[in-house]
């Protein structure tokens, strides 16, 4: 949703099929990393590792988003996938790692206490984030339309 918000107001990009390959660009490079990439990275240096490993790279990668033009964003979207995939794989198997750690030391078994309280926790953070969008956007005024791009940019 991000991208879109980005393709149109920052980019300038009224064609919808455009923004479209913005993110088409990071599925087609995450959904191969997930499953043929993340998963020997993960075993080799661990899931703490390699969920920072992402988070870092992730990090690096949106600092070309500062440029606007629509190639960079489109090269950009592609190799965030990479950190994307990354961070969608390793917190699951960093969640089974403490789970049996924890089986281990009180011979009790969990998983579903702890799977529980984190999609508990994911849907707090989806909410919030919902919240903030809307909350920046109000701060803003921000417009759909026409003269948005025109009213963002005086504000900005």
């Amino acid at each position: 949703m991000i991208i879109n918000y980005f393709a149109k107001f920052t980019l300038g990009i009224e064609v919808p099929l455009q923004r479209s390959f913005l993110m088409l660009a990071v599925l087609l490079v995450a959904l191969p990393m997930a499953v043929l990439g993340w998963p020997p990275i993960v075993g080799r240096i661990g899931a703490r590792q390699a969920l920072m490993l992402a988070i870092s790279f992730f990090m690096v990668v949106l600092i070309p988003f500062f440029v606007e033009r629509y190639f960079v964003a489109l090269a950009t979207t592609a190799v965030l996938g990479i950190g994307l995939s990354g961070m969608l794989v390793s917190p699951d198997v960093l969640l089974s790692d403490i789970i049996d750690e924890n089986e281990v030391c009180t011979h009790a078994r969990r998983e579903g206490f702890y799977f529980g309280i984190n999609g508990f926790v994911t849907r707090i953070v989806v909410a919030f984030a919902s919240l903030v969008l809307a909350l920046i956007q109000w701060l803003y005024h921000f417009q759909n339309g026409a003269t948005a791009i025109a009213t963002v940019r005086q504000t900005l």
